[in-house]
């Protein structure tokens, strides 16, 4: 990415000792959490990094925003929705346009709307979403690029042997919504185990549907959930279940679960994969559209039955397991290495 943002394009017709190092970028989105991570790092390489915000997928804030935009060398969309339509039909002549797909916009028409001639890159977050978008929408193929999630987390101090039997006892789950995400499966999963694992217990993290307004169209789903809440309800009372809300305390929850939970009925890349294995978490996933392009194929089970020989085989092994998952993914996932590409 750094090589592409100090591109020779802004130096044409200087001399070589003349080539400035600091590139302007602005960077346009309506949800900018999955690139975060990276903006901090350009900034603290000191590039001049601003900001477009979108209000939603389609609708751009016009105020404030016109300096920001004729300063910046390069235009970066995180999403390819409205922002990155907008861009690729009014892109001043000289700035250069770079779009970083996710999932979410598969399902959208606003791909289909953008003027890819004007575009410089697309980046995917995973092989499976490049193979459906450039199908779909006609992209062409030599303009996209995969380059992985990037996770700054840190585990932080080793693992003391009492936090290694916790953690080795302790599922956990990020994201609840939709349901997609699969809760369900995730108590069936623990009360499967339990079986043989008396002391395994469960920890959720995510917003409830109650907390998206989306979500109140989605009737069959909000029944499923409450059918959901209430059977985990006297698990939490024991304590064999807990839960707690989103929010940006992730070391601290992936320090007290050894296992990340990963059974959607299909995910771009699923980050909190990334994200546990990072913090030292063996993942516990099903084979989602594109899992094993993602994440090694050994850690994708098929089914239930498979899961749970995973557990078995790595159960005893957790604290050196633990440590080969954590140093494997940092070469992935890691910030550093994400920034490198």
């Amino acid at each position: 990415l750094l090589q592409r943002v100090n591109g020779l394009a802004r130096n044409a017709g200087k001399p070589a000792g003349a080539r400035r190092t600091v590139a302007s970028i602005m960077i346009a989105a309506h949800d900018f959490r999955f690139i975060e991570n990276i903006e901090g790092r350009l900034l603290a390489q000191g590039h001049r990094v601003t900001r477009e915000y979108w209000k939603g997928h389609a609708n751009r804030f016009e105020y404030g925003q016109t300096r920001a935009s004729a300063e910046a060398d390069i235009i970066f969309c995180e999403w390819c929705l409205g922002n990155a339509v907008w861009w690729s039909r009014n892109l001043p002549a000289g700035k250069r346009l770079i779009i970083r797909m996710h999932l979410q916009e598969l399902p959208t028409t606003y791909p289909a709307a953008v003027d890819f001639s004007r575009v410089e890159k697309i980046l995917f977050i995973s092989p499976h979403v490049l193979r459906q978008a450039i199908a779909k929408f006609n992209i062409p193929a030599g303009k996209c690029q995969v380059i992985p999630i990037s996770v700054q987390l840190r585990a932080g101090s080793p693992y003391s042997p009492s936090e290694v039997r916790v953690r080795r006892d302790t599922l956990g789950m990020v994201g609840l919504t939709p349901w997609r995400k699969r809760p369900d499966r995730a108590l069936e999963l623990l009360l499967t185990l339990r079986q043989r694992y008396p002391r395994l217990r469960l920890s959720l993290k995510g917003h409830t549907p109650s907390e998206y307004d989306w979500m109140a169209h989605r009737k069959e789903e909000l029944s499923n959930y409450q059918a959901f809440f209430r059977e985990i309800a006297q698990l939490e009372r024991h304590g064999v279940v807990s839960m707690s809300g989103y929010d940006d305390q992730l070391e601290t929850f992936y320090r007290g679960a050894g296992w990340i939970l990963s059974l959607s009925d299909f995910e771009g890349c699923h980050t909190a994969v990334a994200e546990g294995g990072v913090m030292g978490c063996l993942p516990l996933m099903t084979n989602w559209g594109g899992a094993d392009e993602v994440y090694p194929p050994a850690l994708v089970q098929r089914d239930l039955t498979e899961l749970v020989g995973y557990y078995d085989a790595h159960y005893e092994s957790f604290a050196h397991d633990s440590s080969a998952i954590r140093a494997q993914f940092t070469q992935t996932f890691g910030l550093d290495r994400v920034m490198e590409r």
